[in-house]
């Protein structure tokens, strides 16, 4: 197979999360032998003129804002690649730029393959602020995006989690997942959620017959049905063997639950799949963004769809 990444991105703002990002960068750089840009964009405070001058002290004079901004930039970034092994150095690409960071970052992430960034290790909606820089790309990035919260690692995942709703999105996921398992020597988890179906008021023990068969609960029907389909969608999609599972409940409560029972270091997951018998992934994808103590790859497809009803 293929590699599927020649040229990543990895935004720094020098965070501790940027350097755990950077690190398994490094790795996955190795692994598929690829370049890396290290981008730092930096903004001057609104409503302060280009030319403004500061002082510098000890005698130095003034210098324009901007300026020492740039300077300060290139100096983070300088003691961020005396980190880096020598013999990684030629690989690298650092880039100190102004701008608005989200604008900027779309921008370099268009010339790459995959983009790799930090967001800090906090739980829950605060792992990553609604509006913020971070979910922004993830919302909007042509490119996967892989997710690393301080702390974590990516340099060798060895389960990796794809949710299936049998969209082209997690065609594509399941795909990328692939490609990682073969690179790795991982193993890759196959996970499809079917929604429970909602109590209505005097059809408790809801029953249906389908296609002659005897009558079955609504789950059972649900259950068998899912687990030909995961089975079907598999077989359609290239790549590594995956195992299977079909359960029943939330999607986001199982995806973390999987997780958290050690199915997975590594989730990779589509933006913007069906709902039918399966995952909205439009908005569980940036759910299991925030609160998966693992790092998440977000797949995206470059084909335009209609989006559906609450989708994002």
């Amino acid at each position: 197979m293929a590699s599927p990444y020649r040229s990543i991105l990895v935004p720094v703002d020098f965070s501790p999360a940027c350097s755990s990002a950077l690190e398994g960068a490094l790795s996955w750089a190795r692994r598929f032998d690829a370049k890396l840009e290290v981008l730092h964009v930096w903004s001057a405070p609104a409503y302060v003129s280009p030319e403004l001058q500061v002082e510098l002290g000890a005698g130095q004079g003034k210098k324009r804002l901007v300026d020492v901004m740039h300077q300060v930039g290139e100096q983070q970034m300088q003691q961020l690649l005396n980190r880096v092994p020598p013999e990684d150095l030629p690989r690298i690409r650092a880039v100190v730029r102004a701008g608005e960071p989200y604008s900027a970052i779309l921008e370099h992430a268009a010339q790459h393959d995959l983009m790799i960034m930090g967001t800090q290790g906090r739980r829950g909606l605060e792992a990553l602020v609604l509006g913020s820089t971070a979910e922004r790309i993830v919302r909007n990035s042509t490119r996967p995006v892989l997710v690393v919260k301080a702390g974590q690692s990516i340099e060798a995942p060895k389960r990796i989690l794809v949710p299936i709703d049998f969209s082209n999105h997690a065609r594509l996921a399941l795909t990328q997942a692939a490609a990682l398992a073969q690179a790795f020597g991982a193993e890759v988890l196959a996970l499809h959620v079917i929604k429970k179906m909602p109590a209505i008021d005097g059809l408790e023990g809801l029953a249906l017959s389908y296609g002659g068969d005897s009558i079955r609960s609504y789950e059972h029907f649900a259950l068998d049905h899912a687990q030909k389909e995961l089975e079907l969608f598999l077989s359609q999609t290239p790549g590594h063997e995956a195992k299977k599972k079909v359960v029943h409940g939330d999607s986001v409560k199982e995806i973390l639950e999987t997780i958290s029972a050690g199915g997975a270091d590594l989730v990779v997951i589509g933006r913007r799949g069906r709902t039918l018998l399966g995952i909205d992934l439009g908005s569980t994808a940036l759910k299991v963004l925030r609160a998966a103590p693992v790092p998440v790859l977000a797949v995206h497809d470059p084909t335009p769809i209609e989006p559906l009803e609450g989708d994002v």
